[in-house]
C-alpha cells in the first residue's frame, strides 16, 4: 500500500474559502516515487489538524507566497510580498503536530521556510534588499532549468541522498532562511552564502530545500533521489 502523503496547497487567489491549488509536478512526483498524494485544504478548523497528522504517513510542504514575519519576531519590511496568515497558521500547527509524531516532513521552497519558522528559525524577508552581493535566486528561465550551484555538507542526510557535494538547482525565490531553529542544521548553501537546505538532527526525516526538485525529477538524479528518499521514509515510519 502506498504511504499517504499530505501536501499543502496555496489559496486560490486572495480568498482561501475558494479552495487551494497545488502544482501537478508536486503530486506527480510523490505518486511516481511510490506515494499517495493528498492535497490538504486550508481550513480555520485547526483542531482537525492534529487528527490529520495522525492519519498521514508524511507531510510535504509545497511552495507559494511569502510568510508573515510576525511569526519570526519581525515587523514587515518594504520588500515583503503577499502573505496569507491562515495558511501560515495551519501549516505551523500541522508541522509541529507531525514532527511530534516523528513522521517525515519535506519542505520545498516556501515549504522549507515555513518548516524553519515553525521550529524556531528566522528568515530574510527579501534577500535582494537585506543581503549584499547576492546572485540571482529568482531565475528568468523555465522551471526545470538549473540556474546555479549549491555546496552540500558532507556527512548530512542531504549528502547521503544526493550523493554529491555540489549540485545544480533551479531557483525562484526572494525570501530565504537565515538562522535555523534549535536541533536543525544548514546542509547546503549557494555561492553567495544563502542557505539552500537544512535538516533536523533529531527527527528521522525533516528536510527543507530552497529549490524545486519536483520540476526536475525526470532529468536530474539528485532531484529524483530526494523524492524517493522522502517517500521511503514515509513508507517505513
Amino acid at each position: 500500500m502506498r504511504p499517504l502523503i499530505g501536501i499543502t496547497g496555496s489559496p486560490h487567489g486572495d480568498d482561501p474559502t475558494k479552495g487551494v491549488i497545488c502544482p501537478m509536478d508536486v503530486t506527480e512526483a510523490v505518486y511516481e516515487s511510490g506515494g499517495q498524494p493528498l492535497v490538504i485544504p486550508i481550513t480555520a478548523q485547526l483542531d482537525a489538524i492534529d487528527e490529520l497528522a495522525v492519519r498521514l504517513d508524511g507531510l510535504l510542504l509545497s511552495g507559494g507566497n511569502d510568510i508573515n514575519p510576525l511569526y519570526f519576531g519581525e515587523q514587515p519590511l518594504p520588500g515583503l510580498g503577499k502573505v496569507n496568515p491562515l495558511r501560515d497558521e495551519l501549516e505551523i500547527r500541522l508541522i509541529l503536530s507531525v514532527l511530534s509524531l516523528d513522521k517525515p516532513v519535506f519542505g520545498i521552497c516556501r515549504g522549507a521556510q515555513i518548516l524553519n519558522v515553525a521550529t524556531g528559525g528566522t528568515m530574510y524577508q527579501d534577500i535582494y534588499t537585506q543581503v549584499t552581493d547576492v546572485i540571482q535566486h529568482s531565475q528568468n528561465a523555465p522551471q526545470y532549468h538549473a540556474s546555479h550551484t549549491i555546496k552540500v555538507a558532507s556527512g548530512s542526510k542531504l549528502h547521503e541522498i544526493v550523493q554529491s557535494e555540489e549540485c545544480l538547482i533551479n531557483s525562484y525565490h526572494h525570501q530565504a532562511n537565515r538562522a535555523v531553529g534549535r536541533g536543525f542544521k544548514i546542509t547546503a548553501v549557494a555561492p553567495d552564502g544563502i542557505p539552500e537546505a537544512f535538516e533536523s538532527e533529531s527527527h528521522r526525516f525533516a528536510v527543507g530545500v530552497q529549490w524545486h526538485p519536483e520540476n526536475r525529477i525526470h532529468i536530474d538524479e539528485p532531484s529524483n533521489r530526494l523524492f524517493q528518499a522522502f517517500v521511503e521514509a514515509c513508507r517505513y515510519r
